[in-house]
This record gives structure tokens, sequence and C-alpha cells, in this order.
């Protein structure tokens, strides 16, 4: 039984974690080597959960209460957590000279020769055993062999090939012949056929979710248009809306106009920023969620170039005014946004997002709809419409 836990993850803090995928296992394939696999039965439930834990995952059954002793599928930090618990499993079995490979409950192992294949696959069971791990031995393939199924691909080490079984090609063909013959596809259903692939699902918690709110492409486009001319623009000068009208009108148009997350904004700072005749560029000094290992920071810019066919649309405009109409309420608070109502202090991510909503209500636009974070897909469709290269719009979106 899986148990729902869509409204409790949101509250559990992501963690970044490498996991392994069939892209390891393509990798270390060599000409000529034999391979084995070794599948974990009920793998999370061999992780018990803390005692103080547990009455977080009780749910309600036939009007009893029962709760989750051990991890549950549902859970949204699983992945990592179990991944994690294997690593020194395996670092053990390195050391030893074993060659392998774990996808949560799935061990890839290979060895140059048949015999040193099968010293692995021994190595690997008799550990797994010792520690309180049952082998499924209906999934695991333990007679090493030159061709070998893993996570749904067909690894080949004498022609050195890999392709889909046969069930995956099948179902990859109709997901697509179901597009084919629809005359409009949203993203999402595009999108569909790609998730459909092996070793792509369970990592799809990893990146953020991709399904459900996403919208398809004609009324991402007209997102930032109606915004932007239906509302924005008939607001009028800068210089003379109120404070809290001036703060919703410059989230919205730097939403807009840098497709960033409403936690890059939440970064935004006076002391990092360069004032220019017709741009601010301001340089972001922490990790971003989409920030990757080794990448220096000092490559994370944001830049506000200005608008000069319209003022009332130019955000360097409103980041002029709304500077200036906050220089002597932000006192030493140097973080670019604050609140509008007192006392006035550093606006918060959550606070941001609601003010990109508020925006989209006062716009006419259903926030059932169109969430904070549509801004992106609003910008980098218009961008698109605008010629830009893929690789353009990818590196600002970051």
């Amino acid at each position: 039984m899986i148990l729902n836990l869509k409204e409790l993850n949101q509250f559990i803090v992501y963690g970044h974690f490498k996991m392994d995928s069939f892209k390891t296992v393509t990798d270390l394939m060599t000409q000529g080597c034999f391979m084995a696999s070794v599948d974990i039965r009920d793998a999370y439930y061999t992780v018990p959960i803390a005692i103080e834990h547990k009455k977080y995952l009780k749910f309600m059954w036939r009007d009893k209460l029962h709760q989750y002793t051990c991890l549950q599928n549902g859970l949204a930090s699983a992945p990592r957590i179990f991944t994690k618990l294997l690593k020194p499993v395996f670092n053990v079995l390195r050391q030893k000279g074993c060659l392998s490979s774990s996808y949560i409950d799935h061990c890839y192992l290979q060895g140059a020769s048949y015999g040193e294949c099968y010293e692995n696959v021994l190595e690997t069971v008799m550990l797994l055993r010792k520690l309180g791990f049952p082998i499924h031995e209906k999934k695991s393939v333990l007679v090493p062999s030159q061709v070998l199924t893993c996570l749904g691909f067909v690894h080949n080490s004498i022609a050195m090939t890999v392709q889909l079984n046969d069930s995956r090609k099948e179902k990859l063909k109709n997901a697509c012949l179901n597009l084919v013959n629809k005359e409009n596809c949203t993203v999402q259903q595009v999108a569909e056929p790609h998730w459909e692939m092996p070793g792509k699902n369970s990592s799809k918690q990893s990146i953020g979710n991709t399904g459900g709110g996403l919208l398809d492409m004609p009324k991402l486009q007209n997102l930032g248009f109606q915004l932007g001319n239906q509302y924005i623009g008939p607001m009028g000068n800068s210089e003379e809306l109120s404070l809290k009208d001036l703060t919703l009108k410059r989230v919205m148009l730097v939403a807009l106009t840098t497709a960033q997350r409403g936690q890059s904004l939440h970064l935004l700072d006076t002391l990092s920023m360069v004032q220019e005749e017709t741009a601010y560029t301001f340089l972001l000094d922490r990790n971003l969620r989409q920030s990757k290992p080794g990448r220096s920071t000092s490559e994370l810019v944001v830049k506000l170039y200005a608008y000069p066919h319209d003022r009332n649309l130019c955000v360097v405009n409103a980041s002029s005014v709304y500077l200036d109409k906050t220089k002597l309420l932000r006192g030493s608070e140097s973080h670019l946004l604050i609140t509008h109502q007192k006392p006035h202090k550093r606006a918060s991510r959550d606070t941001i997002r609601r003010w990109i909503q508020e925006m989209m209500l006062k716009a006419g636009r259903s926030v059932n709809v169109y969430k904070h974070h549509s801004t992106r897909s609003a910008a980098a469709s218009k961008a698109k419409v605008n010629n830009a290269s893929l690789a353009e719009i990818m590196q600002l979106l970051g």
C-alpha cells in the first residue's frame, strides 16, 4: 500500500544527492565484460522509522488509525535516504575490487571475466544479506552474462549496444503514436513519452515536479502579453503609484523580464548591485536550488535592461523609482525587496510569490491555472517566439 503523502512532502526540505542511472551502467560496460544484477526485495521496508517521526506517517483505514513503522514509498525524501544508506555498502564492495552500481533497490554488477563477475555476485549477495537486505531472486540475474536487461535497457557487451527492451519499445511507440494523432498537444503531453523512459521517473522528484503544473504554449505566450499590456502598462507612471502598487509592479516586471524564480528575486541585494544608465546588474552570492556542485557563484548574475519604447513597462525605470522611494524606509536593510507595510523589512520568498499571484488576480488571471512560477515559462516562451536560441534560453533560466 502506498500512502498519498503529497501534502506532507510540501514541508520536507529537499536535499541534493547524486543518483546512479542507466547511463552510469552504460559508462561502466566494456567490450566482452560479464554482467549480473541483484534486486533487493521490499527495499524501503527494511529501513525503520524513528519512533518520534512515526506520527507523521499515520492514516485512517476502516475507522482505525494506523502508522508506518518503515520507510514509505510515497515519501519525497525516500530515494535520497535509501541511496545514501547504500553508499557505504558499495564503498566496501569497491574496496574489495567489485565493480558495481546501484539505482535505489537495483544493483548492477560487472566483471572482466565470468569468474570475476560471479565472485562479485557472491560478495554482494553475502554482504547485503548480512546487513538484513532480502534478495529478490526472481528479479535478480545471479548468473553472469554478456547480455543483461537492466533498468529497462538491454546491455550487450559483445556488440557494445544498449537498447530498450521490447515492452518499453512498444510502450514508447504507442505514446508517440498517441501524440501524432492529436491535433494540438500540451507541453505536458509531449513530455509524457520522456518520463516513460526507464530511469527517469525516480529522478523526477529530485529536479522538481514537472507534471500537472505545465500549461500549453499559447496560454504561456499570452500570459506575459496580457499582464504587461492589459494591466501593468495601464497602471501608469511608476512615480505616481503607491508604494504597494509600485512594489507589485516592479516584482512582476522583474519576474517576466528575467525568468527568475522567487528564490532569485529574494536574494537580490543592493550591495551587489551595479547601476548603469540603461541597466541594473545584480550578483547572486549564494547557491540557488538549480546550482550545481563546482559551479562558481560569480556566474549567477541577474541583469535588468531598459525598455525605451514604453516607460510604463520599463523595469529599469520602475527599479529606479522603487529605490528612490524606499531609500529612507529600508534603514540598514540592504536586500532590494522590502515589505510595503510597516515595519519595512526584507521580503521573504513566500511574500514575493504572493505578490506575483496578487498581480495575476488583479489582471484577471486565475491563480488556479497560473502559478507564481508561470512567469518563468511565459518569459521563456516569449523568448522562443522572438527567435532566441534554446541555449540562450536555458542559460537564462539556469
